[in-house]
């Protein structure tokens, strides 16, 4: 289970600043499926159909457990036994690691000096999901003055920096990149000048911007909408922008509804002809 459940054990993890990884002996085998590229895995459901997963296991079932720097609220990401992830300390340095995702063993790690904005004390300085296509390794990092995206090789060396200008959040960057064919997706909805972005996945260079109105700063991590018989969707939330669609190649906007009530915390999903999303403040939703 070692791809399946890290999206739940990581924020326990995060807290305690080290990484569990259980392997039980109803694993799939090594090569089997072994894919969780972004934040809640293919496309965002947040599903998987390994079989045969426990419910609850006690300290002897993990594998390996590796103590991590600091504090990192990001989601591990995998690619057969590549295993991915960040921390950040207090100084405001942001680090990814790779680790064997088999026996534990760190491959590398690198780490980006970055300003200290303020952030949610539940929160951290790494809470951005990074994102894999096979071949390159995109995380996002930010502070008052630079949103960075960065794409890294599987062997650790940068490929290409994309920066994409002044961040102002009360809590700090939250979102996460996804992919989707040969762009990069990126959402930029802060209390400031705010947009949705696609880069080239290969040279970061822009290849298309879609504005976005600017009030409150968004949460969501966007996912794509394939439905049979029609183009696919790129489905991003916002507050006030409320859920949009657009066209993924493009940026075209395809259709939009009113505003979102309340702030956008929670990533839409898709499941029986319905989009989900919500928006809350203050502990209440709607």
């Amino acid at each position: 289970m070692r791809r399946t459940g890290f999206d739940s054990i990581i924020s326990a993890a995060s807290l305690r600043t080290w990484l569990l990884v259980c392997l039980v002996s109803l694993c799939a085998a090594p090569g089997m499926a072994d894919q969780w590229p972004r934040f809640r895995g293919p496309n965002g459901t947040g599903i998987s159909d390994l079989q045969g997963l426990p419910v609850a296991w006690s300290g002897d079932d993990y594998e390996w457990v590796v103590d991590l720097p600091g504090m990192g609220h990001s989601s591990p990401v995998i690619w057969d036994d590549a295993l991915f992830l960040t921390t950040a300390v207090d100084d405001g340095s942001r680090t990814v690691h790779r680790f064997d995702a088999l026996t534990g063993e760190e491959v590398w790690s690198q780490t980006t000096r970055f300003g200290t904005p303020r952030i949610h004390k539940k929160s951290s300085l790494a809470s951005t999901t990074p994102a894999l296509d096979g071949e390159r390794l995109y995380v996002a990092f930010a502070d008052e003055t630079h949103q960075l995206v960065m794409a890294y090789t599987f062997d650790g060396d940068v490929e290409w920096t994309r920066d994409l200008g002044a961040y102002t959040s009360q809590h700090g960057l939250g979102v996460s990149p996804i992919v989707y064919g040969e762009l990069l997706v990126m959402p930029n909805e802060q209390a400031g000048e705010s947009s949705i972005v696609a880069l080239n996945r290969k040279s970061g260079e822009l290849v298309w911007k879609h504005p976005r109105p600017s009030k409150e700063v968004s949460y969501a991590t966007p996912m794509i909408l394939d439905l049979p018989d029609r183009a696919p969707q790129l489905i991003c939330l916002g507050q006030p922008g409320g859920l949009v669609s657009l066209n993924p190649l493009t940026g075209d906007p395809i259709w939009s509804t009113s505003e979102m009530p309340q702030r956008t915390v929670s990533s839409p999903v898709y499941g029986n002809g319905v989009i989900i999303a919500s928006s809350g403040q203050g502990g209440v939703g709607k």
